[in-house]
């Protein structure tokens, strides 16, 4: 089962059912936004994995001139998505497993999506290669034997679910990918999960980050 089948039935309820998991990832960001740039900044941003449109829906009430796009694999999603954001927003519908991007961003936000990703150093090259100068990655982190227990039954009964990682393990992932952490913290929405989630700028050979 792919991720977009996955969630094809979850679309009415997931911003319900996990507003406390999501909302605490969605201020991290915008708090991070807001030092990067004042509320009346041009500048692009590309959420993959967008769902229902909610953390854009967000970034266009702080920023009113930020242009906003989107990309997520499941057609109900899309369809939420594009009547929340309406004309504020470019919605497509893309499997991210084969996204390939036809232009660069200023922003870019990946959210708990790579856990159901064929190949996630690929993703993160892409992302690295898509920000013209930050980017957003947030995932579950494999941290407690509670989530590590977790993560193996997830594995077992979930066919969307390739693989998490332990924070230590996929930051030095992200760096390996061609990627810096200019900021990162744990995130707790509840005694249950706990999220990694990170401010990245890509540095070129001569260690120029941008």
């Amino acid at each position: 089962m792919s991720y977009a089948n996955y969630y094809s039935d979850k679309t009415s309820d997931i911003d319900d059912r996990w507003f406390f998991f999501t909302q605490i990832q969605f201020d991290w960001i915008l708090e991070r936004l807001k030092v990067h740039y004042a509320p009346d900044d041009m500048f692009s941003v590309m959420d993959l994995g967008c769902g229902t449109g909610r953390l854009l829906s967000l970034i266009a009430d702080a920023f009113p001139n930020a242009k906003l796009n989107g990309v997520d694999g499941t057609p109900e999603m899309v369809k939420t998505s594009i009547n929340r954001l309406s004309n504020n927003a470019t919605i497509t519908q893309a499997n991210l497993n084969n996204y390939v991007p036809d232009q660069s961003y200023d922003v870019v936000i990946s959210t708990t999506v790579m856990h159901h990703l064929d190949d996630p150093h690929a993703h993160l090259r892409m992302v690295g290669d898509m920000a013209n100068a930050h980017a957003f990655i947030s995932e579950f982190a494999i941290d407690t034997l509670t989530l590590k227990l977790a993560n193996i039954w997830w594995g077992l009964t979930q066919k969307s679910h390739k693989q998490a990682w332990p924070s230590k393990s996929f930051q030095i992932m992200i760096r390996n990918n061609g990627l810096t952490i200019s900021d990162k913290t744990i995130l707790n929405p509840d005694h249950f999960w706990q999220l990694q989630i990170y401010d990245l700028t890509q540095c070129n050979i001569n260690n120029i980050c941008h």
